[in-house]
């Protein structure tokens, strides 16, 4: 690619509700809303397109925002004359037409092969294709950790990438670098904040279960449970759904459905401890999860696991405790803590804003991609490893079924069938 004069300008294509006009945000909204208003600090120039059933009524007016039917996402592009195309997944790559002048950037936002071993959402045998067809058009990937990126590499070899120099680099999830302050009226007893979409690869529910015996035991503190399904896909909600059931009538539980992101942040600030605690297995030890660097960017120590990426920067840093989520004595003890010695919860707290200020900031996240808009560089693509294996008739039909689930139509009626009454 020439030389591109113009300034740089980037077009954030998502699919799932960012954090504004009072809808509840996902950790991908909220990641596509980070990023941009990093590159904003950055002084780039940032618009955002969003699929008509996700955007709301009345867009933001502080954002550039353009809506999107699913089957016309390359006019949205031409409408927005970007330099760069930031696509927050690799879904939204085969809906898109490659062009010469134009630099197409891959937001790794999640393992979702991983996922899907849960969700069973998508044909776990097409994914794979899908995905490395997808990778081979990227001119710049990111991803939310460093243990992400030993995890994507293989798929770029796959895909052609010469792992020498890779295209990718670690973005990893940041906010505001001006943190919300905790005012008072503080609470009378500890309050232990737990929350997210309920995903069936996420599993808190033997932790959560243990909390509310021991705080009963204690006769002391509360639970705040806030969650719910996914706003935009219908997958499963997993084992926690059903136990914010079982304890929504608790006398120290209260359970919330899912809030607009500045509604969860006032009810965060408003709470003791963040308890993020969750089985292990294949999709967590990747996660980097966006509402635990947002309860420390609240000031809430966390309570977390001692297998993640987060884990060593919350341990080192004392912004929470770390534990193996199987290990129930132990959990009981960082319980009595919090319960009993309020000053060195309110000290972890300090820690954990700390802890954002220098590692979880957005013009921090943004750095990377900020460096790559202003020198936008085309990259030479090699064949895969699977190129000569994949009929193009394989590759066709591929695509088609890629695009027939991201259609509107689709959308409709996976909602009416998530929405209809069980028999």
């Amino acid at each position: 690619m020439a030389a591109d004069t113009r300034s740089p300008r980037v077009l954030i294509v998502c699919g799932q509700p960012l954090p504004l006009q009072g809808q509840p945000a996902t950790g991908v909204g909220l990641r596509a809303w980070a990023m941009g208003q990093g590159l904003r600090a950055h002084g780039i120039d940032t618009v955002y397109a969003i699929p008509h059933d996700i955007l709301p009524s009345t867009p933001s007016s502080d954002l550039a925002i353009l809506p999107f039917a699913y089957h016309e996402l390359d006019r949205c592009v031409e409408q927005a004359a970007p330099t760069v195309v930031l696509l927050t997944g690799w879904t939204w790559v085969n809906l898109l037409t490659p062009r010469p002048d134009r630099a197409l950037v891959i937001d790794l936002t999640g393992p979702y092969l991983l996922e899907n071993l849960y969700s069973r959402f998508q044909d776990p045998v097409s994914m794979p294709w899908i995905k490395i067809n997808a990778l081979q058009k990227a001119d710049y990937l990111l991803c939310g950790g460093h243990v992400q990126k030993n995890y994507f590499l293989p798929w770029l070899m796959m895909a052609g990438y010469d792992l020498t120099a890779p295209p990718l680099d670690v973005a990893c999830m940041g906010l505001d670098p001006a943190l919300p302050n905790r005012m008072p009226p503080f609470p009378e007893e500890p309050v232990f904040l737990h929350a997210g979409l309920f995903l069936p690869w996420q599993d808190p529910t033997a932790i959560l279960r243990r909390l509310v015996n021991r705080l009963e035991y204690r006769k002391k503190g509360r639970l705040v449970l806030i969650g719910g399904m996914h706003p935009s896909y219908a997958f499963p909600t997993g084992n926690t759904a059903a136990l914010a059931k079982e304890i929504e009538r608790h006398p120290r539980v209260e359970v919330i459905g899912l809030l607009p992101f500045e509604t969860y942040v006032e009810k965060s600030l408003k709470c003791s401890v963040a308890i993020d605690l969750m089985q292990r297995n294949v999709e967590r030890e990747l996660a980097f999860p966006h509402r635990t660097v947002v309860s420390l960017w609240c000031g809430l120590p966390v309570i977390f696991n001692d297998y993640s990426e987060l884990s060593s920067p919350i341990r080192d840093r004392k912004a929470g405790w770390t534990l193996d989520p199987s290990d129930l004595d132990g959990l009981d003890r960082v319980i009595d803590q919090v319960l009993d010695d309020p000053d060195t919860t309110a000290a972890y707290g300090q820690n954990a804003r700390h802890l954002v200020k220098e590692c979880f900031t957005w013009d921090r996240m943004a750095k990377p991609l900020a460096d790559f808009c202003r020198n936008p560089v085309k990259r030479v693509g090699q064949p895969s490893m699977l190129d000569q294996s994949i009929h193009p008739l394989d590759d066709r039909i591929g695509r088609m079924m890629l695009r027939f689930k991201q259609s509107a139509f689709y959308h409709r009626v996976k909602s009416a069938k998530t929405h209809s009454p069980q028999t």
